[in-house]
């Protein structure tokens, strides 16, 4: 470490000097250019005459330090803390350039010559330019800290406890119809080339088009990605995850850690239920009418299980529902309720049509039976 603490102490003096010298050359890009590929070891014979030339120029040396301290910088950018292994690496990196260029990537011996005794030999300034390049990696890391700190993202929640799906206008004007029981989490602006959310619960999507930005939303391990469409998603913990698509086009995948896999890939009127206990997906119709009456508050069944309607007007009212008899729970029923209903209207229509009775008590507890 000594010695690496005391290359470091001859860094600024050592580097200063060749931005003295360097600012007084002027290099074209596309000789830069050409440096960058001879210090990668790529050029060709003609190329490396043309590099020939550029040596001999006065104050090349500190372009040619420049580039490589870039080049050692974008190696290691993604680095967040410096360390010993750090150090050893690019010294020894640094060690294999020089070496390319000893041995010549080029048949020239004067191109050799100047690489192993000119004034920039690269093999005796090792512990300097790790010092360099460690300086410069401290750099960016305190660079990387201090703008994560300052760039931290923000994110919004919406939350609809109960009652008629509640309307929210996203960063990118797309609109969301967030459902009874559900939450929704979303960045402030979409940054990057996506835009992403989370979802847990139940919502209508009217996505804006954007090619060049696909809209996701994750709900568990599953995303639901699209372009720009319409479409319901219903993910309420360990239930079936139910994805429905009104109008575009929507595909549906797992991603479980680097692998993903694809369960469906829908059109209008199609949907898909991903049943997370069994590991299985299913497609199936859905009516188009139904999924868009939703975001306005109609309830709308076509021969749906009554454990699933009796769910979404649990949701809808802050309810709780009982079955007395577990085989009422199967029975299919095709039934709409309008918006603005109340819950006695709502369970009388719907014992009419499951054909079952009902108690229910002060605190709102509704218990159904068979009819006798």
């Amino acid at each position: 470490m000594k010695k690496i603490s005391d290359a470091m102490c001859g860094v600024k003096p050592f580097f200063l000097s060749y931005i003295i010298e360097s600012a007084k050359f002027i290099m074209k890009a596309e000789e830069k250019l050409l440096l960058q590929k001879f210090l990668k070891g790529r050029c060709s014979d003609k190329e490396l005459a043309q590099v020939k030339v550029l040596l001999e120029q006065p104050g090349v040396d500190g372009v040619l330090d420049e580039l490589i301290t870039i080049q050692s910088g974008e190696q290691w950018y993604g680095t967040l803390e410096p360390d010993q292994a750090l150090l050893d690496l690019t010294a020894r990196k640094k060690a294999e350039a020089a070496k390319r260029f000893a041995e010549g990537k080029s048949s020239q011996p004067e191109l050799k010559k100047r690489w192993l005794f000119g004034r920039l030999n690269i093999l005796q300034h090792a512990a300097i330019w790790a010092g360099v390049i460690l300086v410069g990696t401290l750099a960016v890391w305190q660079y990387k800290n201090v703008v994560h700190h300052t760039e931290q993202v923000a994110y919004v929640e919406r939350v609809n406890s109960k009652g008629l799906p509640l309307r929210y206008v996203l960063p990118d004007s797309s609109e969301v119809f967030l459902g009874a029981a559900s939450s929704l989490r979303y960045p402030e602006n979409f940054k990057g080339d996506t835009r992403e959310i989370e979802l847990q619960g139940e919502a209508f999507f009217q996505v804006n088009r954007n090619p060049e930005k696909p809209f996701i939303i994750h709900t568990g391990n599953v995303q639901t990605k699209v372009l720009g469409t319409s479409f319901k998603v219903e993910a309420f913990g360990q239930n079936p995850i139910v994805v429905s698509v009104a109008t575009g086009k929507v595909g549906v995948s797992q991603h479980t850690g680097n692998t993903s896999k694809t369960l469906a890939l829908l059109t209008p009127g199609k949907q898909v239920i991903w049943d997370q206990q069994k590991q299985v997906a299913s497609e199936h119709n859905v009516d188009i009418y139904s999924l868009e009456s939703w975001k306005t508050g109609d309830l709308s069944f076509e021969e749906q299980p009554l454990s699933a309607i009796v769910g979404e007007i649990q949701r809808r009212f802050g309810v709780k529902i009982h079955f007395a008899d577990a085989t009422l729970a199967e029975t299919r029923v095709s039934v709409t309720f309008p918006a603005g209903k109340p819950i006695e209207n709502v369970m009388y229509i719907l014992s009419e049509t499951g054909r079952f009775s009902y108690q229910t008590t002060d605190n709102l507890v509704y218990k159904i039976y068979p009819k006798k």
